[in-house]
């Protein structure tokens, strides 16, 4: 490659993009370089893929919703690379959203009792855009975004304290860093993390963002029996902690001459909340949700069934349509959401201090990770914060003075806070903070 070319990984390449099944979706976001200009450039495309006899389709690419290049799928297992060339307005743009889909069909017929999956197919991590520059590559900035908004952090165990906030910094401004024995310095993280950062509102509730009025849970789905929506809200990530005390459900139902009626399931993180039973056409309801169902991290989800009569239709199963409406809203109520970890961050408001000791360069990201759940830190800290490593057999002891908690993962992957008297030895967790409240570090 000249100087002036350069590869652009995807963002999250770490994350494997498998598509299973017919019809299948995953997509791809590309970060391009915006202080050294793309001139030309194309998209390389590395598939592994696997399919059984019998079945007909294609892989297809879309860059931005618009198809670009189709793959015929064969019997067997084969790799196949291929190129998109990207055209101007492709690599004018600050992001480059790629989408690839399984379209066709299977030996597996719609009232077929074989079971497995007919046809998968792996994007391999080396897929990246290969771009021409109009000057060669010298910011950190541009080194950042090919990398996928990613960077590396140099570890060791000189000042691990530093490069643990350096991290925090770097992921609370939505880059993605790790640790290497090679990489950036803190200051260096930490300025980069500025030129990132953007100081966005929160909304003022956790699920204003899942029901904005461009959230693609309102456009129209076609289907042939069944389809789902799902709201998801974190209630960190609101202003206003009020729990939704109902869910106003505005749908609009495909109804034609003939068709069956439509059931339609409220679910709220897996439990059965409503069911409605309608003809079609237009439908509103007012479901109320009950508080105690509410954790952290929820998922409200609407499913959609058609139940038309398809006994002489397994080949040709009609296609019915659905669509959510903007008028659907949740209405906050009286319960108020609260758990450990607000308590803390409440307690934390005036700032912390933070320290740890030998810690690995996996440790430690786990650690940035919990930290990003805590305010910023500050020059006049009135909380200690300490790393604990509980994987190699530390024992915690309440010999502190003051309030003492753990933050760590739980089993589902949220951060969690516990009093440590309440903590279960049998809960064995790689790493945690340990929240001294009320006295700062000496």
């Amino acid at each position: 490659m000249g100087l002036n070319t350069v590869i652009v990984r995807r963002a999250n390449v770490e994350t494997p993009l498998i598509l299973s099944g017919l019809p299948a979706y995953q997509s791809a976001a590309f970060y391009l370089p915006i202080e050294a200009n793309p001139v030309a450039g194309y998209l390389q495309v590395d598939a592994t893929l696997q399919s059984l006899s019998g079945v007909e389709g294609v892989l297809r690419v879309s860059i931005d919703n618009v198809k670009r290049a189709e793959l015929l799928l064969a019997p067997g297992e084969m790799r196949r690379s291929f190129q998109v060339q990207l055209t101007p307005e492709d690599i004018a743009q600050e992001r480059l959203n790629v989408s690839f889909s399984l379209q066709g069909t299977g030996p597996h017929g719609p009232c077929d009792t074989a079971e497995g999956i007919e046809t998968s197919v792996e994007i391999e991590p080396s897929s990246a855009l290969y771009l021409t520059l109009d000057r060669p590559m010298t910011t950190p900035y541009d080194a950042v975004l090919v990398q996928g908004r990613s960077l590396n952090i140099a570890w060791d165990y000189q000042g691990q304290a530093a490069r643990i906030l350096a991290a925090r910094d770097a992921q609370l401004a939505g880059l993605a860093p790790s640790f290497d024995e090679t990489g950036l310095s803190p200051e260096q993280t930490s300025e980069i993390a500025r030129h990132f950062s953007q100081n966005k509102a929160q909304p003022r509730f956790a699920w204003s963002r899942s029901l904005a009025p461009w959230s693609p849970i309102y456009d129209a789905r076609g289907f042939s029996q069944s389809q789902s929506w799902r709201i998801k809200y974190d209630m960190m990530q609101g202003q206003d902690m009020r729990l939704p005390e109902r869910l106003e459900l505005s749908m609009m139902l495909d109804r034609q001459t003939g068709a069956g009626p439509w059931q339609v399931y409220v679910l709220l993180n897996g439990m059965l909340v409503d069911q409605i039973e309608t003809a079609g056409g237009a439908l509103t309801r007012s479901v109320t949700l009950p508080a105690q169902q509410h954790q952290r991290e929820n998922v409200l989800e609407l499913i959609a069934t058609s139940m038309n009569d398809t006994t002489h239709s397994c080949t040709q199963q009609r296609e019915v349509f659905a669509q959510v409406d903007t008028a659907t809203d949740l209405i906050p109520g009286p319960h108020v959401y609260s758990d450990g970890l607000i308590t803390v961050r409440a307690a934390l408001a005036n700032g912390w201090a933070f320290s740890t000791t030998h810690l690995s360069a996996s440790e430690a990201s786990i650690a940035a990770d919990l930290l990003t759940n805590l305010p910023r830190h500050s020059q006049m800290p009135s909380a200690d914060i300490h790393v604990q490593a509980l994987a190699r057999g530390a024992r915690l002891h309440d010999d502190y003075n003051g309030h003492i908690w753990l933050i760590f993962m739980n089993d589902q992957g949220v951060p969690v806070a516990v009093p440590l008297q309440d903590y279960q030895a049998i809960q064995t967790h790689s790493v945690a903070l340990l929240v001294r409240l009320g006295q700062a570090a000496s």
